[in-house]
């Protein structure tokens, strides 16, 4: 009896793989994390450890519906071919680097490019001639989302509700407020989620600050990216320059407390007014979301990074040459700067100071009034669809640019001396740039920390929505948003600076001649 046994023995060996015999297990790992777009290994094998190669390896989904993801049999891998969601994205995986694979009895199952639809239970079977068993594995798949978008809202209490607001994330992310020195901030109004069609998760809260102060708003997953947003609130200036809320306390007088209410209510009604255009063409929140009436001024916002989306809408411009002679450009109206003329006779450079068309350059105050000596426009306007434009900051050896402008206008000609500032109400919206901050031309005034000098700067124009964002070209990043007014012709904006050493350059794009759509 033990002859013939040690016998069978021998010949099971000399097969190669054992069968499964009793109290063999199929063990895996309880759960496997991954973000989408990445690779996932779910970790399943045999114990004690023997061969596989001979063994039927099965792999399929259980949780939604039993469906085939990968049958190992024969020695080969077949698929089912009416479930073609996972041809070419399976195989066989190793649940450590030292790991011998099928032949040590790791069968585990490696996914590649994994989708949020990917997330659920699998189940890992294996049989062999004898005996069989299985185990189960849940992969849970979370996706980082845009980037943060904050939004501010003056109130007449010398407060600020900002808000935040970032999308397209799995799962529900968590959002932490903190103020400049990294200490946590706590909000009373409870944070809000919601989901999109394909179950993304937008997520939204607001804080109420003090004026003149920095706050940051954060959001992420566990495990991922954290995108964060900050910004620093510079309270309504007054004519001379005070802020206005310098003057609480004050000895002011009777007309100038008249004078700062008139000053208030004007500000507050054209904010007013730029809110309801913009209502017009995009959907408004819920009611109940809005901590207070008042119109909210857009700072960062999430808008396509996607290289298919700026390259459809990718649009050549050239500067609009008028003869100005604070400003050089070159013949083909690609690279622009300030004359040797303003470098002479112009000292200083003013947020007061734009232009229009092909390109506009930083005005100054060398006269009395608001000039726009250093600005221009492209040469070509536009009063629907989107449009991406490119601007390089250092094309040569010198420095990275630090002083300019960038933006859009309804102003078609930009005199070089004028009585109006360049305002959203009077119809530029731009981006400026000086040596350590962003700046947009909004009033009240929002200024950005400057936390990298791009080398190129992507504009991007939708004027069926009303948004103009600007691009960190190398870093793929929002640098921020402004919602403008689509009531008629938006023409680029630029402004060359004063004194940099570096040009400002168009960056075009040659035509694709093998996709006639972009």
């Amino acid at each position: 009896m033990i002859v013939n046994c040690f016998v069978a023995a021998l010949l099971l060996s000399l097969c190669g793989a054992a069968p499964l015999g009793d109290g063999l297990e199929v063990l895996a790992d309880d759960s496997v994390s991954v973000f989408a777009g990445h690779s996932a290994t779910l970790p399943c094998w045999l114990n004690p450890p023997q061969s596989a190669v001979a063994f039927e390896v099965q792999w399929y989904r259980t949780d939604p519906g039993d469906s085939s993801v990968m049958v190992y049999k024969d020695n080969k891998i077949q698929y089912d071919a009416r479930n073609t969601t996972f041809d070419g994205r399976v195989s066989f995986g190793k649940k450590e680097a030292a790991s011998g694979g099928l032949a040590s009895g790791d069968v585990s199952l490696k996914l590649l490019n994994v989708t949020l639809g990917d997330a659920g239970m699998y189940t890992c079977y294996v049989s062999g001639d004898q005996d069989y068993d299985k185990a189960t594995v849940t992969l849970t798949v979370s996706k980082t989302g845009g980037p943060v978008r904050l939004s501010a809202v003056w109130t007449q209490s010398n407060t600020v509700n900002v808000s935040c607001e970032a999308g397209g994330w799995y799962p529900e992310p968590r959002l932490q407020w903190r103020d400049s020195r990294g200490n946590l901030l706590t909000t009373e109004t409870p944070l809000k989620h919601s989901r999109d069609s394909s179950g993304l998760v937008s997520v939204h809260s607001w804080l109420l600050v003090s004026s003149s102060s920095e706050v940051s708003c954060s959001v992420g997953v566990d495990g991922g990216e954290v995108k964060e947003a900050s910004v620093n609130l510079v309270g309504p200036v007054l004519p001379g320059g005070k802020k206005a809320e310098s003057l609480s306390g004050s000895g002011l007088s009777v007309a100038g407390w008249v004078a700062f209410a008139l000053l208030l209510i004007a500000v507050l009604a054209a904010l007013g007014v730029l809110w309801f255009k913009r209502g017009a063409v995009r959907k408004r929140k819920s009611e109940e979301e809005k901590p207070s009436e008042e119109a909210a001024i857009p700072l960062l916002a999430v808008k396509p990074t996607d290289h298919k989306d700026t390259k459809k809408s990718f649009v050549n411009i050239t500067f609009a040459n008028t003869g100005n002679q604070y400003l050089t450009v070159t013949g083909d109206g690609r690279t622009m700067r300030d004359s040797k003329k303003a470098q002479e006779s112009l000292t200083e450079v003013t947020c007061l100071t734009a232009t229009t068309g092909t390109t506009a350059t930083t005005g100054t105050t060398a006269t009395t009034g608001t000039t726009a000596t250093t600005a221009t426009t492209g040469t070509a306007g536009f009063s629907s669809g989107q449009h991406y434009w490119e601007v390089s900051m250092k094309p040569t050896v010198t420095e990275v640019k630090r002083s300019w402008w960038l933006g859009v206008t309804h102003a078609k000609n930009i005199p070089l001396q004028s009585d109006a500032a360049p305002t959203a109400s009077n119809g530029f919206w731009f981006l400026s740039s000086s040596s350590d901050r962003f700046q947009f031309n909004t009033e009240p005034k929002v200024m950005l920390p400057v936390t990298s000098r791009p080398k190129t700067v992507g504009v991007y124009l939708d004027c069926d929505t009303g948004e103009l964002s600007f691009y960190h070209v190398e870093e793929k990043s929002l640098i921020g948003s402004l919602t403008v007014d689509d009531g008629g012709e938006l023409y680029p904006l630029f402004n060359a600076g004063l004194g940099d050493q570096s040009p400002m350059k168009l960056i075009h794009e040659e035509p694709d001649m093998n996709n006639s759509g972009v």
